[in-house]
This record gives structure tokens, C-alpha cells and sequence, in this order.
């Protein structure tokens, strides 16, 4: 069946990407690094709709323009996602929702392939 999942990278003016640490107790890949977060996409909901309330909630994010990437599809032994990326530019101030993320950072698109190819990445995000 699946989840239909919203996921947003946040770029800076120098092209780095905005990346979160999510708390250890989050009930899905906790302390995992998470470059595109997002949300579950409520019935009926659109998809960027979605993107922009949890960039809000989670981050403080608010008046960005996003842009549509693409759709995929992710699955693993516990998910089934169908996924819309979408990107926008702001350099801050982010407003971090202590029930979700531990930390956060813009870090340089290398560093983020490192963290990747580490395995402490979010597999959906990973994906995206």
C-alpha cells in the first residue's frame, strides 16, 4: 500500500545543504542524519502543501518558494513510500522543533555523501 511522503532540501546562497539530526527517541531511524525532511502527506493533502507545513513545523521555515524535483519511491523492510522532492533557497533563521531535531546544520553537498555513504542517513532521504 504505502505512504504518500513529502521531502524538502534546503539550500543556502553558498550551496550547502541544510541537514538535521533527529532526536534518539524518534520511533524511526533516531540520531539518524536527515538531509530532505518532510512528513507523511495527509489524505487529500497536496504534496507541497505538506512540504511547506512541516518545513514550518519542524524548522521554522516559512515564505520559501519551493521547486518541484521529482517523484520516487522508496521501500524497506518497515515502509513503503511514494515520495515528492522538492527544493528551496534560505539561509535562516531556522526555529528547530525540539520534539524532532537534535541539531542542525548546512553542511557542503561532499559532507553530506560522506554521511551517506556511512549508512547514519535517513534510507528515504538517502534516496531522494
Amino acid at each position: 500500500n504505502g505512504s504518500r511522503c513529502s521531502y524538502v532540501m534546503i539550500f543556502n546562497d553558498e550551496g550547502q545543504l541544510f541537514v538535521q539530526k533527529r532526536v534518539d527517541f524518534k520511533e524511526t531511524y533516531p540520531s539518524f542524519y536527515d538531509p530532505a525532511p518532510g512528513g507523511v502527506v495527509g489524505h487529500g493533502e497536496p504534496y507541497e502543501e505538506n512540504a511547506a507545513r512541516e518545513i514550518e513545523e519542524e524548522m521554522g521555515v516559512t515564505g520559501v518558494a519551493l521547486k518541484r524535483e521529482f517523484d520516487f519511491q522508496f521501500r524497506d523492510e518497515t515502509s513503503h513510500v511514494w515520495g515528492r522532492l522538492f527544493s528551496c533557497t534560505y539561509n535562516g533563521p531556522f526555529r528547530l522543533q525540539e520534539s524532532e531535531v537534535a541539531s542542525a546544520h548546512f553542511m557542503d553537498i561532499e559532507q553530506v555523501k560522506d554521511l551517506i555513504d556511512s549508512g547514519i542517513v535517513c534510507p528515504d532521504s538517502a534516496q531522494a
